[in-house]
């Protein structure tokens, strides 16, 4: 019983300090401001040829560890990261974090919000 005493504290700490590492950013908001922010599009390189957010570079999100150097130059800069459906974007963000990037945003609704709201597309084929 001590032992969860000490631990639940420490526990909810942990998952405060992941979920206040990044903030959802709407779409509304990156039409806004995304000429001073980088777009990162962390699916594949086919679902990325197959249309993009405009602007966006595609680092896969298992590859992000391999590329840091190409985010480097964005690493006190706001950085917008995306996917499908959130969950590769979160593991992607979870390892900027890791990395000691603190600009970091997730685009809310991912690229299928994205789509839905029938916002433009790049097509890289």
């Amino acid at each position: 019983m001590k032992l969860l005493r000490f631990m639940l504290p420490l526990l909810l700490v942990c998952i405060s300090l992941n979920a206040a590492a990044w903030e959802d950013l709407s779409q509304q908001q990156l039409e806004q401001h995304k000429k001073n922010a980088l777009v990162l599009d962390v699916r594949t390189q086919e679902e990325f040829a197959q249309g993009h957010v405009p602007g966006a570079i595609n680092i896969p999100f298992d590859e992000i560890s391999e590329r840091l150097d190409e985010l480097l130059g964005f690493k006190q800069g706001d950085i917008v990261v995306y996917c499908r459906t959130g969950k590769r974007a979160e593991k992607a963000l979870t390892t900027l974090t890791n990395q000691g990037f603190e600009q970091l945003f997730h685009l809310s609704g991912d690229m299928q919000g994205w789509q839905q709201a029938k916002l433009p597309i790049e097509t890289s084929q």
